[in-house]
């Protein structure tokens, strides 16, 4: 059985790129942080720690 979403979608619902406002998805690395947001816009990645996310530009990861 999965676990829980590590970030809710209705938090996805609503958070944005916060450097070219795109949309963004769950990713899964093998490397830390091993969940991230990445904008499907501009492909920059962000680090989701302790099932918060940090979207300040930066924290951005380039991916």
């Amino acid at each position: 059985m999965p676990g829980p979403d590590p970030v809710p979608a209705a938090v996805l619902a609503i958070v944005r790129c916060p450097l070219c406002r795109g949309t963004l998805a769950v990713r899964t690395h093998s490397e830390a942080p091993a969940v991230r947001l990445a904008c499907v816009a501009c492909g920059r990645e962000f680090p989701v720690v302790d099932g918060v996310p940090w979207l300040t530009p930066e924290d951005a990861l380039k991916a």
